[in-house]
C-alpha cells in the first residue's frame, strides 16, 4: 500500500495524536511501526490480560484522598473557592465560577451515585476490576468516578500489568538519564516545555524560585520516556499528556500508562519523525466530516470532495486542519473543559 504525503502543518518535532482510530479505510495503514524501544525485563501483552488485578474499594478511596474532601472539615483552603479538586481554574475565557459551581453541584451527585454502582461492580468481582463486558463498557461511557479513575486507567490499559513485569526499570532509566546529563539531546527541549505545562494548575505553579515537586514529577516521567523509546525521544504536547497521568496516579504509574498509552493504544506514528499516523487521523476525521456532515464539508472545501483534497500531494485538505490537529496533538487537553477532557480518556483506555 503506497503511502501518502501530507503537508506537515507544524514545526519542527511537533506531532499530532488521536483516540478516534477505530474508523478503517483501506487506503489507510493501521499496521504498528517497530518503536525502537528500550528491551523490557519480561515480554507482555498489554491489552488481553486474563487476571484482573486484586484492588479493594476501600484501598481505592485511601490511595485517592487527594481528590476527595472531608466533609466535616471546616478549615477549607480559600484555594478550593476558584480552583477545581484537579487544581485547575474554575473559571476562563468560556465559564465564570458560578457556572462551574452550578455545573459541579449537578455532577457530584451523579458521580456520587455512580461511585456506588462501581463499589458494587468491585464487590460482586471479590474486589478485582472486572472483566471487559459490555456492562464495564456502559460504567465507562457514563464516566469512571474520579476516586477510581487513574486505577482504572492503570489496569485497563495494560499498564500495570507492565510495570509489574517490569520492575526495577523505571528507576534504571532515571539513573541512566542522570549518567546522560547534558548529552540526552531531549533533555533541553523538555526543561523548556515543563514550566509551560498548566501554568495555572495548583500544582505545577511555580512560586518564587521554587520548582515544584510535580514538575521535577514530570521532568522524570519525561526524560525516561525518551530513553525509553529513541525513536520517538521527546515531541511537544507530550508534556500534557504525562501532566494529566501525574494528577491522577504516582510517578511511576504515571510513566508505564504513558508508555502504553503511546506506543500501544494510540495509532502508529503519531509520534515520529514521519508523522504518517498524525496525518491519517486528520484525513479521517476529514472524511467523516465530509460523509456525516456534507453541508458543513461544502463549507470547507466548496469546490472539491473529499477524495479530490486528499489525492493532492501538498495542502489538499481544508485549512481548519491547521486548527483541528491541536486537538489530536494533546489528546483535547487545554481544547475541551478538564472533566470532557477525562471522560473522552475514560473511554480511549
Amino acid at each position: 500500500m503506497t503511502s501518502i504525503e501530507y503537508k506537515k502543518t507544524f514545526g519542527n518535532r511537533q506531532r499530532s495524536s488521536s483516540f478516534n482510530h477505530s474508523v478503517t479505510n483501506k487506503k489507510y495503514s493501521t499496521r504498528r511501526p517497530s518503536y525502537d524501544i528500550l528491551s523490557t525485563k519480561k515480554s507482555i501483552q498489554f491489552l488481553n490480560i486474563e487476571q484482573p488485578t486484586a484492588y479493594s474499594a476501600s484501598s481505592i478511596d485511601e490511595s485517592n484522598s487527594d481528590l476527595e474532601e472531608d466533609e466535616d472539615d471546616d478549615t477549607q483552603n480559600i484555594t478550593d473557592y476558584y480552583l477545581d479538586k484537579y487544581g485547575f481554574l474554575k473559571s476562563s475565557q468560556w465559564i465564570t465560577e458560578e457556572e462551574y459551581d452550578e455545573f459541579e453541584n449537578y455532577y457530584a451527585p451523579i458521580m456520587k451515585r455512580r461511585l456506588v454502582k462501581w463499589k458494587q461492580l468491585l464487590q460482586e468481582h471479590h474486589q478485582q476490576w472486572p472483566p471487559r463486558s459490555n456492562k464495564l463498557k456502559r460504567y465507562i461511557r457514563k464516566g469512571i468516578p474520579a476516586e477510581l479513575r487513574g486505577q482504572a486507567w492503570l489496569h485497563y490499559s495494560g499498564a500495570k500489568a507492565k510495570m509489574e513485569a517490569n520492575k526495577g526499570l523505571y528507576d534504571e532509566l532515571l539513573h541512566m538519564a542522570d549518567q546522560l546529563g547534558s548529552k540526552n539531546e531531549n533533555l533541553e527541549i523538555i526543561e523548556r516545555d515543563l514550566h509551560r505545562t498548566f501554568p495555572e494548575n495548583d500544582q505545577f505553579k511555580s512560586i518564587a524560585d521554587s520548582t515544584p515537586p510535580m514538575i521535577e514529577a514530570l521532568k522524570r516521567v519525561l526524560v525516561a520516556f525518551s530513553i525509553y523509546a529513541p525513536s520517538i525521544g521527546y515531541c511537544q504536547s507530550l508534556n500534557y499528556i504525562a501532566g494529566i497521568l501525574l494528577l491522577l496516579m504516582t510517578e511511576e504509574e504515571a510513566f508505564w500508562t504513558f508508555v502504553t498509552l503511546i506506543t500501544d493504544i494510540l495509532p502508529p506514528n503519531i509520534y515520529d519523525v514521519t508523522m504518517e499516523g498524525a496525518n491519517i487521523d486528520q484525513n479521517v476525521l476529514m472524511h467523516l466530516i465530509s460523509e456525516r456532515y456534507p453541508l458543513l464539508w461544502n463549507k470547507m472545501s466548496p469546490n472539491q470532495s473529499f477524495w479530490e483534497c486528499e489525492a493532492q500531494l501538498e495542502g489538499g485538505m481544508p485549512t481548519c486542519s491547521l486548527v483541528t490537529s491541536h486537538w489530536f496533538l494533546t489528546l483535547f487537553i487545554n481544547i475541551l473543559p478538564i472533566e470532557s477532557v477525562l471522560r473522552v480518556w475514560d473511554c480511549l483506555f
